[in-house]
């Protein structure tokens, strides 16, 4: 008696947990079929895909929005190279997502301008930086807004 309850409840928790993963299974290989048809990937390539679910789901985010193929191939290309970090891809993959209806192209550059680049030997420096930017930026859209409401008033004054 004791073998037929412990079959049955082997069974029923069987049952129960294989949907869920035949479901899985599934969806996992429709997005891999969707991403090889588009990409249009090799043997190699789309043997390193298939073992990181991230980057199947990041690939495939950004081919269900739009994004352009040729840019997400480029992107593929340079992760697989090792230009890029998986960080690094997941990041410009998603920044190519937000930004997909602009015209231009975002690029990550290793390249440092001393000139360009701020340079900070302690935290404290960086904060009154960072305040510094931002109280710039402010003053900015202040003196911005300040303009446009004169505008209006002088438009009011006008017509009166």
């Amino acid at each position: 008696m004791k073998k037929f309850y412990i079959i049955l409840l082997f069974i029923i928790i069987n049952s129960c947990a294989c949907p869920s993963i035949i479901k899985e299974y599934n969806t996992g290989c429709e997005k891999l079929s969707i991403i090889k048809n588009k990409l249009k990937l090799n043997k190699d390539e789309y043997k390193v895909i298939k073992k990181n679910d991230s980057i199947i789901n990041d690939l495939y985010a950004s081919i269900k929005d739009t994004v352009k193929v040729s840019l997400i191939n480029r992107r593929l290309d340079s992760l697989l190279s090792y230009n890029y970090t998986k960080k690094e891809f997941f990041s410009i993959l998603k920044m190519d997502r937000a930004f997909k209806k602009s015209k231009t192209t975002i690029e990550i550059s290793r390249k440092k301008d001393t000139l360009k680049v701020p340079n900070f030997n302690s935290a404290e420096n960086a904060a009154k930086y960072h305040k510094e930017v931002l109280g710039n930026i402010k003053e900015g859209i202040s003196v911005k807004n300040d303009i446009i409401q004169d505008s209006n008033s002088i438009k009011k004054d006008s017509i009166n």
